[in-house]
């Protein structure tokens, strides 16, 4: 921690498909002590949230993978572009929607597909963003309001918000804040409304205890949790695909192991990383608050799953 700069850590290690150990090390700031129960935003960690929600929408019927988008919600932007009614959940959730990370990054900031929705893979937080809005426009409710019903209360994930909306919901004063390359302390944003593809302000314990609950799915039978780990568009590097709202990294070094599911998020300030082994019902959830935190969980890795293909 101290070599890469990085004040604060949250470790959980997940064994038999059960959270086994929750820890936090480091200081919130000098002389502060990080508690169990520090709170960590975590990038684009926010999207296997937003994808299971969807997927448990999918299982109890009140959402079609398959439907396209503009059913609900059409995008000013792309009002009289034809390829829109192309664009489903399958697609957003397996980066294929054709759309860029982000709209301002685009000529004039405005939306435009960069190729035909499912032609090709696009790694897009605006394909999460299309999805919110068709969600909220069906069901009437907030991003939030749905996770918590199908999602985090079933689960008993109290401290795991999409916004700062409600203040009284988060305790700033258990939030670890970014922190450059050199350890300087950066600004963190509070976000007052939600974004599906960034933003989500989480705990070790409770992203953990998301993490295994995932695992257990992978092994029934449920068409549902197979077309999620299903490699469904690869990404142009070795063995790598994405499926339903994961990384799919097949093991190779081990054959008989399987595959892992991934997912990592990187703002300014952060780094953190979801590793699930559904072969073995092992996991690894990983929150820095720094710049550089990537370094460090890469050596947790290399110590802990000692599998080749988490080098890259």
């Amino acid at each position: 921690m101290q070599g890469s700069h990085v004040p604060t850590v949250g470790i959980g290690l997940i064994k038999r498909g059960r959270v086994r150990t929750v820890r936090v090390y480091g200081e919130l700031a000098p002389g502060k002590p990080a508690p169990r129960e520090t709170l960590f935003p975590v990038a684009s960690l926010t999207k296997p949230v937003v994808s299971l929600t969807v997927l448990q929408l999918v299982r109890q019927g009140q959402w079609n993978l398959d439907e396209p988008l503009v059913h609900y919600w059409t995008d000013p932007d792309l009002a009289a572009d034809p390829r829109l009614s192309q664009l489903t959940t399958r697609l957003v959730l397996s980066h294929r929607s054709g759309l860029p990370n982000w709209r301002y990054q685009l000529p004039g900031g405005k939306l435009a597909f960069l190729h035909a929705p499912g032609s090709a893979y696009g790694y897009s937080g605006e394909g999460f963003e299309y999805l919110r809005r068709a969600l909220e426009r069906k069901f009437g409710c907030s991003l939030q309001q749905l996770s918590d019903s199908v999602l985090l209360r079933p689960l008993r994930l109290r401290d795991t918000r999409y916004s700062w909306a409600d203040d009284r919901l988060l305790d700033s004063t258990r939030l670890a804040v970014g922190h450059d390359a050199r350890g300087a302390v950066l600004r963190t944003p509070k976000p007052a409304a939600p974004n599906a593809a960034d933003g989500l302000v989480t705990t070790v314990q409770d992203y953990s205890r998301f993490g295994a609950w995932v695992i257990r799915q992978t092994s029934k039978p449920d068409s549902v949790w197979q077309a999620m780990v299903a490699p469904l568009t690869p990404t142009g590097q070795p063995n790598q695909a994405m499926g339903l709202g994961w990384e799919v990294r097949t093991i190779t070094s081990q054959p008989d192991q399987g595959y892992l599911l991934l997912h990592s998020g990187r703002d300014e300030g952060l780094f953190t990383l979801i590793v699930l082994h559904p072969r073995t019902r092992r996991g690894l959830v990983l929150f820095t608050n720094a710049d550089r935190g990537a370094e460090l969980i890469i050596k947790v890795l290399r110590a802990t799953l000692n599998l080749p293909e988490l080098e890259s």
